[in-house]
């Protein structure tokens, strides 16, 4: 007897039940692969023994009812065992997700933990450079302000040191100008007025600074005149550097320049310009060029007396310029010890340094060769004024009578240079006389400061020893015709 499910019996594998959370709650695949959640397997086990059983069979009439209970038992037992299975694993599933969900809030925690521990951290860290930096700022400010007080309380040191020094040099000068006036005042019983010298000092003073605000200054105010006068200058310059020990070539250049200066007199103001040009670019080659080689004056002394005889103006610009840069040559001194008398006597001072006294005594001993020069020349008509020998005797005169409190070298070394380019020449002009003048400028005069041991005191002393053993002064060479 054969036995078989009736052809009418239906197998059907009984509805796992699903978990409520399984359900509603759906777990991302790649995060149950990161829990490591194992997806249940389906209940395939009983389909297969199923369908094997059905192939096997063939209909065979109803089964007996025990069998079919039997059966149902032993289907219901299957199916109970997978789902027990089912549910330890995904009961083990949610275990792991929950562990590796509470490791990964765990290393959050840690993480932000670690965060605001390096933030708190950070923060301190800025709070305390902020804190430093403020004090730093505060340090550097007590600094400044102590650095600028102490900067205030020297500047008013100096200040009142140099208002006492000022007030120290001003009454210096106030007693030596009254000892001054004294001296004038005894001096000027004697064959020398050193008053009348100072007052014509001051006048040639003044006359430089009329030059200046009513000549100078109205051409510079003027732009199209100063650029007119500026293409003369070029022109003259090139002129004053073209002069040489010829005396024809200098009388073709003198002709040049007069032709200049004429080309000026339409304009009286670039006239006068052009006249005060002129002397300053005499006297300034005079003191960069002469001083240290004296036969350079004759061209420039020639020079300067052409232009005197042409146009009698020029008188007024030049000699104004020469008693500014050497005032001995009207036998005006003054004493040195002050800024204002070095001032007075033509010293250069750059900063607060002055000029080496050598180079000063060059320069102004350039100027007065020119002019010793100037003051001999007879082959342009009569003398002029001050460029005459009666000027050369009043020179030397001034400078014998001079208060010994205020010689210095200076004096000695520009009658030296006078020596040398005009003595020969003033010699026979007063017979006796110009030698008993001559004999105490190279002799008495110098021995008088034998104890200061002056160089140019000395040089003359030289020069009246050689004179007494020659019996002739030895002049610079003449100009070539």
């Amino acid at each position: 007897m054969r036995f078989g499910l009736p052809d009418n019996y239906s197998v059907v594998s009984p509805e796992v039940p699903v978990p409520a959370a399984s359900r509603h709650q759906v777990v991302p695949a790649p995060l149950m692969e990161k829990l490591n959640v194992v997806t249940p397997t389906p209940v395939t086990k009983f389909h297969r023994q199923l369908q094997q059983l059905e192939e096997g069979i063939q209909p065979r009439g109803p089964l007996p009812e025990a069998e079919i209970e039997s059966l149902e038992q032993e289907f219901h037992s299957i199916m109970k065992l997978q789902l027990q299975t089912i549910s330890e694993n995904t009961a083990q599933s949610l275990q792991r997700q929950r562990q590796n969900t509470q490791a990964v809030i765990k290393l959050e925690q840690q993480r932000l933990e670690a965060e605001e521990k390096r933030r708190q951290e950070e923060e301190k860290r800025r709070r305390e450079e902020a804190e430093k930096r403020r004090k730093e700022e505060e340090q550097r400010r007590k600094q400044e302000e102590e650095r600028k007080r102490r900067e205030a309380e020297e500047q008013k040191r100096k200040a009142e040191e140099e208002r006492k020094r000022q007030e120290a040099q001003k009454e210096v000068e106030k007693k030596q100008e009254e000892e001054r006036q004294r001296q004038l005042a005894s001096q000027s019983k004697c064959t020398t007025n050193f008053t009348s010298i100072d007052q014509q000092f001051k006048k040639y003073k003044k006359d430089i600074a009329d030059i200046k605000t009513q000549v100078v200054q109205t051409v510079t105010n003027d732009q199209v005149l100063k650029k007119q006068v500026g293409a003369y200058k070029r022109k003259l310059n090139v002129k004053f550097g073209q002069l040489s020990d010829s005396k024809q070539h200098l009388t073709a250049i003198g002709q040049e320049v007069i032709n200049i200066l004429k080309q000026t007199q339409s304009h009286p103001a670039a006239y006068k310009f052009i006249l005060n040009f002129v002397a300053k670019a005499i006297i300034s080659q005079a003191e960069t060029e002469v001083g240290i080689k004296l036969e350079r004056a004759q061209p420039l002394a020639h020079m300067a007396y052409i232009l005197l005889k042409q146009f009698p103006e020029f008188e007024y610009f030049l000699t104004a310029r020469f008693v500014k840069k050497c005032p001995y040559i009207i036998g005006y001194s003054c004493s040195i010890d002050t800024e204002e008398g070095r001032y007075r006597m033509n010293w250069k001072r750059t900063d607060s340094t002055w000029e080496d006294a050598v180079k000063y005594e060059e320069r102004v001993g350039g100027i007065a060769a020119v002019w010793a020069v100037m003051s001999w020349l007879t082959e342009y008509g009569e003398q002029v004024s001050i460029y005459s020998f009666k000027s050369q005797w009043q020179f030397l005169a001034r400078m014998l009578n001079t208060s010994q409190s205020i010689l210095d070298n200076t004096h000695f070394a520009v009658v030296s240079s006078w020596w040398e380019v005009a003595a020969s020449h003033f010699l026979p002009q007063y017979g006796r006389q110009s030698a008993k003048l001559l004999q105490a400028v190279a002799s008495a005069w110098p021995m008088s400061v034998s104890q200061q041991h002056f160089s140019g005191a000395a040089r003359l002393l030289i020069a009246g020893e050689e004179w007494e053993k020659s019996g002739q002064i030895k002049g610079i060479k003449p100009m070539n015709p």
